[in-house]
């Protein structure tokens, strides 16, 4: 019998371990979505324990937390974004998209938002990408989170934000108000929008307008403080 070259060995080991590495990653995708089912179950049972254990696995526990956090239980939900804060922001930044899925779920909002605003400018594309989607509500809690922490790296967001001025609700325009105001001297294109609420609305939406146009006038001035985030 002759036996096979070194050649045509090695290119079968090649081969077989191409072959085989599919089936690897297929193999750890499920383990991840067994281990964040069984993590589901327990958290959603107050099973302290688990929380315990996600934390300590860092940023190994991320693609658990996920998966946890596009749960249909808010209390499965709220303590996964609560994790993912913990961790280094470099290594969080892959959980921003659902970080923002997760501003739909009232149980679970303030959360989301003190999380996002913590992202600073890595926050913006996906904040600015939910500002100009077409869910209304979501639209909404993006441009709050813009307005609370983000600042003058919000600057994608001015074409999003300026036109909830125009269709969104009284809360949505408050929301994108702030966040324009909070951009400063770049925000200046939305100053009659802006105006125009000034001139019609009343109460802290009236307050909020004024507002706005003089931090966005005064930041055009020279020697002027501007948020740098």
């Amino acid at each position: 019998m002759t036996r096979p070259s070194p050649a045509h060995a090695f290119a079968g080991l090649l081969l077989g371990a191409l072959l085989l590495a599919p089936l690897a990653g297929c193999d750890s995708r499920r383990q991840s979505s067994t281990s964040s089912l069984s993590y589901r179950e327990r958290i959603a049972k107050g099973e302290t324990d688990a929380l315990s254990e996600l934390a300590g696995r860092g940023a190994n526990a991320l693609p658990d937390l996920i998966l946890l956090m596009q749960d249909s239980n808010p209390s499965v939900v709220v303590n996964a974004v609560a994790l993912v804060e913990r961790l280094d922001k470099s290594t969080a930044a892959a959980a921003i998209p659902q970080l923002v899925g997760t501003l739909r779920i009232d149980g679970v909002r303030q959360r989301a938002e003190y999380a996002l605003s913590a992202f600073g400018a890595a926050a913006v594309p996906e904040l600015t990408k939910a500002i100009e989607g077409g869910d209304a509500v979501l639209a909404t809690r993006a441009a709050g989170v813009m307005a609370k922490g983000i600042g003058k790296a919000g600057k994608p967001a001015i074409p999003g934000l300026t036109r909830l001025l125009e269709t969104g609700s009284d809360e949505a325009k408050l929301h994108a108000i702030g966040a324009l105001a909070s951009i400063g001297s770049a925000a200046e294109p939305s100053v009659p929008a802006i105006q125009k609420i000034a001139d019609t609305a009343t109460g802290n939406l009236k307050t909020a307008a004024l507002n706005a146009i003089k931090r966005i006038e005064d930041a055009k001035k020279p020697g002027q403080y501007t948020d740098s985030r």
